[in-house]
Formats: C-alpha cells, structure tokens, sequence
C-alpha cells in the first residue's frame, strides 16, 4: 500500500477539531466529529492492508496484533504512567482510586465499557477524568479484535466483500439510530453502535469508488467533503442527538476526501501541506495528551477552563506529542529489528503489568489517604454523606415499585410515633430527608421517603429526558399519591425536588457529559406544548393541583424551596483549599448569583402553597445569609455531598433552623 500524505493531513484536520473542541473553543462546537474521521481512516486503512496481505498469502494474525502493539501501547503506556504519577500528587484519593480503576480498564482496552456503566447520576464530570478519551481506542480495538478473521475468511471464500459490508453497516447504523434518544449513553460508548463508522472506511478499501475519474469529479469529492467536514464541526454540537443520523456528514466528509485521491485540488494543496502532515503524523499522540493536560487544569481550577489556560495546553500538547512520536513512537514502531514472539509479550505486558499493579495498589490502599491532610480528608470524606436509607428506598430510572413503607420509615421514633411525614420527590427530596427528622414541628414523627431519581411530585406533568417522555415517573408519581390516600397515619407530605432543572430547563455549574446528554423539561401530560415559559407554567399549574389533592386527602402540606446549586462540588473544593491547592478560590456562591437563578421558582412554589393554605420553607435562606450562599458550616461541616445535593450534616444543619410557622 503506498504512503498518501494527505490522509495524514486529514488526520491533522481531525485531531485539531476534537483537541480544539475539547479546549472549549466556543467557534467549534461540533469539533467532537474529529473522532468519527478517525474512525472511518482508520477502517479504510487497516482494511485495505488486510486486503493486500490475505491476496497475496501473506496474512497473518499475529503479525497483524504485533503491529497495532507497536503502534499503540508504547505512547499508551508512557503517558499512563505521567497521568497516573500526576494523580498521585493533584488528587483526591477518592479521584486517585476512580483514575486506578480507568487505568486497569485502559489496560485491557475495556474504558469505553468502564465509562457507560459508571458514567451515573451520581458521577463525577467527565471533563475531570484524565483519561475519558481512551474511549475511542477501546471501541477500535474491540473491532479489530473480530475484524481481522472475520476480514480474511470472507476473503477466501469468495464472498462479495462490498455488498457484506454494506449489509454490516445498515445494521450498525439502524440499531445505533433506533436506541440513540433512549440510551444515548449506550450508543455513544458501544462498539457495536460505533462498528458502522470503522467499516465505511472498510467499504472504501474495498475500491468500489475507485471508478471515480476525471479531474473536475476528484476535485468535487474533495471540496465537498472538506466543506461537510468544516460544516460539521462549525454546526454540529453536543446537545444533538450523537452519533446516528448527525454523525453521517462528518463520516462520509472522510470518504469523500479519501476517495477523491491523493492528487485532488484539497488533498493536493491543503491536506499534503507540510505542517498538516506532520500534525498527522504526531496525532496518535497528540490526541493521548491533549485530554489528561486538559483534565488536569479543570481539576486544579474546580473544573474551569481560563482560556489562556487552554491555549497554553494545546500549544504544550503538540509539543509533548511531536517528543513522544519522535522518542517513543518512532523507535518501538520502526526499530528495525525483528523480536520473538516470548520477547513481544515480555516487552509490551511488562509495562502494562506494572500499571496494573500500581493502580491495583493505589486501589487497595484507597488512593494513599496520608497524602494529604486529616482536615481535607475530612472535606473528602462529605461526598459519601449521603442518605443511609439511599440503596433501599430511592429508585433508580426505571424502577417504578414502590419499597416496603416499613423499610423505608425513620425508626429512631418508631416505636412512640403515630403519625408519618412522607417525604416525596427526586434525589433532592431524598438528600432532605435525613433532616426532615429534626425539624421542629415535624421531629416527633416518623419519616417516610418515597423518592426516585430525576421525577418531581408532580401529578398531571410529564417529566421530558432529552426530548423523551419520563414514563416511569408518571407510574411512580401516581402510585405514591395512591399510597398517600390509602394510609391515614400519614398526616403530613413533605413535597421537594431540584425544581429549577425542571422549570428552566437548564442545569447549573456541570458541563454536559457526552454528546446527546438529557436536558430536562416539563409538559402537561398528552400535551405538545414544549417552551421555556410553559415548562415553569407546568410547574405552577402540576404543583398546585398536587397540594390540592392532597389536602382533600387530608394532609398537611409542606414545599421545599430550592436548594441553592453551586458550580462545584463542595466535598473536592473544600478539600483543595484544605490541601493549600486553591486557597484564593471560593467554594461557596454570591447570593446574587444564586438569587437570579432561584428566585422565580421559589415565587411560583410560594403562590402554589399558598392556595391551599400549605406551607413553603426555604433551604437558601438558611445557607445564603450576608450575601453569600456557603457550603461549609461555622463547625468545619460540608453541606453538600456534591454541588448541588444537601450532604446529610448540610440537611439536618438547614431543617432544624427552618420554621413551619406559615
């Protein structure tokens, strides 16, 4: 197969979208694409080498994994160990043991699987593990796992290797675009919801555009597939849908370029350009590095990104990359010399092996705890302060069945009790509830939660995830005011949840985990109508009809006003302060900030309640006190277990020093 420069100048273009992207570079906002051009080159490549070697008898499969060892594990490993090395001393060990556990996944090309299933409500952000990118590198090499055999015993039966793989792309593509709205998740990190990518690249190789001649034909396919390339990254962006249908311009950009030959007026004067070529040349490790610097300066800055910070990582990532393509890169992949199979093994899973055994170690000692002092392991230790009653009583996504009320009941007045205060709401109703318990009026009864994650108490409303109807929060909704009516013991409901997500359909201070990720709404049930304004109507209208109801019913009502979210996570920052690592920084929020954010939601809850004579309590006049809303107590407590949900100490500390005076 001969050299083509310009595919390495369209790897250029395609690792400079996805690091520019990733720098937060605003005018770019679909620059993620850069990944799918990966893909495609990658198939086309790896393919077309496969081809040439099983027709003239010269495949081999290991010969085939000797070589993707040599290009891939030796920048791997090298820039694990930095990352890990740089672990020990920027974080948490909380953080330290997650990046141990990323390591061993990366190990054994497993991340992308390790992402999608801890990639959970109660998450940390994406954009602060350092190795979140090596994603992408477990889905290739998953698919080369298979492909190769499957590639070459195709081959030698004669089969039709282009209409084969067309038939394997449509299903790819048809299963990846039925599931994207339900499991975006799941089709963003799968291989075999990514495998359509790889093999459209595999589908070129096969030379079926190879007919493509003449000069003004060449010339097109390559003008336009840079202009859907540009098109893409410019207007693409990480709140669509991705991959499926939006990832299809950037892939098929790729084909068009690659197809169009190395002498076509793009591939000739942009993409074999020098600089571009050696920026394609380096990109392997360009991509490895450009994501852990990154990382790191949002882990350093509680998960801000300065601009100049930015600019001055992507300019130290090209450098880093254009060293390790040069001094470890270059050596291990073109040595020159032809190793033995035990030599291979010995010398590419000895390094892996002592990754692994360090992360195991960092992961057995609970990421070395005496790294850092007792007062921030203090701050860390309030990310795991959480509800006690939380693996019995809340409900997952899908859940729907209610737990047993005894189960799910304070019992530290059980015995003398004879009236229950239902707690009844999403995570932040179960956040409260430990300090429902103290609250005066209320701490002589016994507490019962009935709370299920992302679902308001709100009858007669839809829930929308990502465009989605939240079903189960309809089912789960009524069978708790079913549950309300049918238990006369339970006098009082204490109604609460992170009503601003809902009514303003935006989330604060968390960056978006991967593209397509959920945004919230409201509507009334069976209803099309879907604005900002109708989402805090819809909160109005459902919250009002739920007090109603449930005073009919009997019950006292009580509505929790909206816990004020802070940009960061409160355990992490106090933590870093503690450690003298951002002693100017503030944890906390001014008030006005919060003020802006809060105070129509809090209005709209207070005209609910008063209708029916309910009673509205609110946690920010408790935390936000001389202008300043505060995450850490006058005792050295933490009030949120993350940057946005009341840490047990933080409720308990807020609702003893509410009143339910109306």
């Amino acid at each position: 197969m001969k050299y083509r420069p310009d595919i390495d100048g369209l790897r250029a273009l395609a690792v400079l979208s996805v690091v520019l992207f990733h720098a937060g570079f605003a005018w770019l906002p679909g620059g993620f694409v850069g990944v799918d051009v990966f893909f495609v080159i990658s198939g086309y490549l790896i393919t077309q080498i496969l081809i040439d070697e099983v027709g003239t008898s010269r495949f081999s499969i290991a010969r085939f994994y000797v070589r993707r060892a040599r290009r891939i594990l030796p920048a791997l490993y090298f820039i694990s160990f930095i990352v890990f090395f740089l672990g020990a001393i920027f974080l948490l060990p909380i953080e330290f043991v997650g990046l141990s556990k990323t390591i061993l996944a990366t190990n054994l090309f497993s991340s992308n699987f390790f992402f999608w299933k801890h990639d959970s409500y109660f998450d940390t952000s994406a954009e602060l593990k350092p190795l979140l990118h090596t994603w992408s590198l477990a889905v290739e090499e998953q698919f080369y796992i298979f492909w190769p055999l499957f590639l070459a015993f195709s081959l030698r039966r004669g089969w039709r290797l282009h209409w084969l793989i067309l038939l394997l792309i449509f299903f790819s593509f048809a299963f990846a675009s039925l599931l994207l709205l339900k499991r975006p998740i799941t089709v963003f990190y799968l291989p075999m919801f990514r495998a359509w990518e790889l093999l459209i690249g595999a589908w070129l190789a096969t030379e079926v555009l190879s007919n493509i001649e003449g000069k003004l034909w060449k010339n097109g396919c390559s003008l336009i597939g840079l202009g859907l390339l540009v098109l893409s990254a410019l207007f693409l962006n990480k709140s669509l849908p991705f991959p499926g249908w939006n990832a299809l311009p950037p892939c098929m950009s790729a084909v068009l370029i690659i197809a169009a030959g190395k002498d076509a007026v793009v591939n000739r004067y942009l993409l074999s350009a020098r600089p571009l070529v050696f920026l394609g040349l380096i990109s392997y490790s360009l991509y490895l590095w450009h994501w852990p610097l990154l990382a790191y300066i949002r882990v350093l800055n509680l998960g801000q990104l300065p601009l100049l910070y930015a600019a001055v990582a992507v300019i130290l990532s090209i450098t880093l990359a254009a060293l390790t393509w040069k001094y470890v890169e270059q050596p291990f992949r073109h040595g020159g010399q032809v190793d033995r199979p035990a030599s291979l093994l010995f010398k590419f899973t000895l390094p892996g092996g002592i990754l692994c055994m360090m992360a195991g170690t960092a992961i057995a000692y609970k990421g070395f705890p005496s790294r850092i002092s007792t007062e921030a392991m203090a701050a860390q230790e309030a990310a795991q302060d959480f509800n006690s009653a939380r693996a019995d009583c809340h409900l997952g996504m899908p859940a729907v069945v209610l737990p047993e009320v005894t189960k799910c009941t304070s019992q530290r007045l059980m015995g003398a009790a004879n009236k229950i205060v239902a707690v009844w709401g999403d995570s932040h109703a179960e956040a409260v509830a430990p300090g429902v318990v103290v609250m005066p009026g209320l701490n002589e009864a016994v507490m019962l939660q009935l709370t299920k994650t992302s679902c308001p108490p709100l009858l007669g409303a839809s829930v929308l995830r990502g465009g989605t109807e939240y079903r189960e929060c309809e089912v789960f909704n009524d069978r708790v005011m079913e549950l309300l009516k049918k238990r006369k013991d339970i006098t009082t409901v204490v109604l609460a949840a992170r009503w601003p997500v809902y009514a303003l359909e935006a989330v604060f201070g968390v960056p978006e985990e991967v593209p397509g990720a959920a945004k919230y709404a409201l509507k009334i049930r069976d209803s099309n109508v879907l604005t900002p304004i109708s989402s805090m109507k819809v909160l109005s209208e459902s919250l009002t009809k739920t007090i109603g109801l449930l005073v009919q019913a009997g019950k006292k009502v009580v509505v929790v006003g909206a816990v004020p979210e802070m940009k960061y996570s409160a355990p992490g920052c106090v933590a870093r302060e503690r450690m003298s690592l951002l002693s100017s920084m503030q944890c906390g929020l001014y008030q006005d900030k919060v003020v802006s954010r809060i105070l129509g939601v809090n209005d709209v809850l207070g005209r609910a309640a008063s209708q029916y004579q309910a009673i509205a309590v609110y946690p920010d006049s408790i935390l936000c006190q001389k202008g300043y809303c505060a995450v850490e107590g006058p005792g050295g407590q933490i009030f949120y277990y993350d940057h946005n949900h009341l840490s047990t100490a933080g409720a308990r500390y807020v609702f003893s020093r509410l009143s339910l005076k109306e």
